[in-house]
């Protein structure tokens, strides 16, 4: 978050009295420890779309996606991040993609296929995001769990290894 944090120090321009926005970071258990309210408890004016906030900010509904977008195709953030629900990307639970199926396995159950489907909406929704700050030349960030490894070809691995970045490209 450097870059995020550099951009807001007031040797922007205006930019610095603009919010942070934060995508699906929200603070499930309640500690207050999400980004959002960091950045707040520092200063930063910073913004929290996330369900865990309420239905009005389902970033899954078309319009919550315009009114979260709008600002930062505008240019009026001063950075992005997001935070991509790691749920069915994770391989910590049961394995849901693979590098050749980065959008969800074929064999998923219709419960478990759902669900990747919605993390798929999420997830295009934050490259979509990253890509309108880029255009804007606004600092962005997308925190993704790592990928630990194509099954058969690498065993599962405690972190991202530099060969296997493709999968990353993949899902981009």
């Amino acid at each position: 978050l450097l870059p995020i944090l550099s951009a807001s120090n007031g040797n922007d321009g205006n930019r610095s009295s603009w919010p942070l926005v934060v995508l699906f970071s929200g603070d499930p258990l309640r500690q207050n420890d999400s980004i959002a309210i960091q950045a707040r408890a520092r200063g930063m004016p910073a913004v929290e779309w996330d369900i865990a906030n309420g239905n009005d900010q389902d970033l899954l509904r078309a319009d919550v996606q315009r009114t979260a977008i709008e600002p930062i195709e505008n240019g009026e953030v001063s950075g992005l991040h997001a935070a991509i629900p790691c749920q069915t990307i994770s391989i910590l639970a049961q394995r849901r993609r693979s590098v050749d199926e980065p959008r969800g396995l074929g064999t998923l159950d219709a419960a478990t296929r759902a669900k990747v489907d919605a993390h798929n909406v999420l997830a295009d929704f934050a490259i979509l995001a990253a890509w309108k700050a880029y255009q804007q030349r606004v600092p962005w960030t997308i925190e993704m769990p790592a990928y630990r490894g194509k099954e058969g070809r690498y065993p599962a691995k405690p972190r991202v290894y530099w060969e296997e970045r493709s999968a990353y490209i993949n899902w981009l």
